[in-house]
């Protein structure tokens, strides 16, 4: 909401994605700023689809809007204020495919031990892990997780989603 110049960087990191097949989502909670016109005249690819509330929606009420839009079998979110690497969305779909998962997400390498310390949580020499349950809780509330940071297949956001929920 009213950031228009870091929405547009995280735009152009999307749109420089490697793998192309990409519907680009851009669901505005309500800004006042012009971000709609900055964005269209700064802009110009196909892909994308502009959304806008017309009143002030919570976090996670904006994100709800936007994912109901998504028509893929994949989907990420990318707030304004991030960017992906290149790769990333390539990457990330054939470790998906190679694997047959229903979700990726990455998270850093290191967690804060004492509010002095930080540790390893895997060794950085190792690429990619399949986690358990209790990993997956561990990460989510004691290591720094970030969400723009996964892909999620839409079936199983459909599954943990009911149709009548945002």
């Amino acid at each position: 909401k009213n950031r228009k110049k870091l929405l547009c960087m995280a735009v152009k990191s999307v749109i420089a994605q490697t793998y192309r097949n990409l519907q680009i989502i851009i669901h505005d909670n309500n800004s006042i700023d012009g971000t709609e016109d900055y964005i269209k005249n700064r802009i110009d690819d196909p892909r994308i689809e502009f959304y806008r509330s017309n009143y002030d929606l919570t976090m996670q009420e904006n994100w709800s809007a936007g994912i109901s839009y998504a028509k893929g079998d994949f989907l990420c979110r990318l707030d304004d204020d991030n960017i992906f690497l290149n790769e990333f969305v390539e990457t990330s779909l054939n470790e998906i495919n190679q694997k047959n998962l229903d979700m990726i997400f990455y998270s850093p390498l290191y967690l804060l031990n004492d509010k002095k310390k930080f540790q390893y949580l895997f060794q950085p020499s190792e690429k990619i892990y399949i986690i358990n349950k209790f990993q997956l809780l561990y990460l989510e509330f004691y290591a720094l997780s970030e969400s723009n940071l996964a892909i999620y297949s839409k079936k199983l956001i459909d599954q943990i989603i009911a149709p009548d929920e945002k």
